[in-house]
């Protein structure tokens, strides 16, 4: 992990060099929801995040961003007689790029999002008086959306994350797809 934000962190310094470059910070904040495989229901909850973007041509652009569950999301399963509570966080770190759509609209731009980064988390699993926390093993993953965005910086997208996980510390651990999709707003302003 530590050598892909090596390698994000040199591609942005390089591609920010050039000065009449575009280049924004960003804050968002939203509503999640997992997509889990094998779950019998979905839970929410709520998502926030930052971003670091630059305009590489007229139409792109590329971009950083961390996003994270502000809080889990939380399942309840019965096992062996027992109520469990399963408690999810996941955060991500990755790379991105957006491609406006050239519409002749005034105020606000489409675009269609893809990215590509590390996603990470614990499960910690309550039930009986104890609970035993877990590491969700970093992984490579994708995501995948559509967005608008304002002519003053203001912005909503739906993002849809690919992230196939192990629980890390269990015997023979199965790779589930810890999936969820996004409902983000945000606000951009220029450097």
């Amino acid at each position: 992990m530590k050598r892909l934000v090596i390698i994000l962190s040199l591609i942005f310094v390089f591609f920010t060099a050039n000065a009449s470059m575009a280049t924004g910070l960003g804050i968002q904040v939203g509503y999640a929801s997992s997509a889990f495989e094998d779950q019998t229901s979905a839970a929410s909850t709520f998502a926030g995040g930052a971003h670091f973007v630059f305009d590489l041509l007229p139409l792109i652009d590329l971009g950083a961003e961390y996003t994270l569950t502000i809080s889990p999301f939380s399942f309840q399963s019965d096992f062996e007689g027992q109520t469990l509570t399963s408690d999810i966080s996941q955060s991500y770190f990755g790379a991105f790029a957006r491609i406006f759509l050239p519409l002749p609209l005034i105020v606000i731009d489409p675009y269609l999002k893809a990215g590509v980064g590390y996603y990470s988390g614990k499960i910690k699993i309550s039930g009986a008086g104890e609970s035993k926390t877990y590491d969700l093993k970093s992984t490579l993953g994708y995501s995948v959306g559509l967005g608008l965005k304002s002519v003053i910086g203001l912005y909503g997208e739906f993002v849809y994350n690919f992230a196939k996980q192990e629980v890390d510390g269990i015997p023979d651990p199965e790779s589930l797809a810890y999936n969820n999709w996004m409902i983000m707003v945000g606000y951009s302003f220029g450097l």
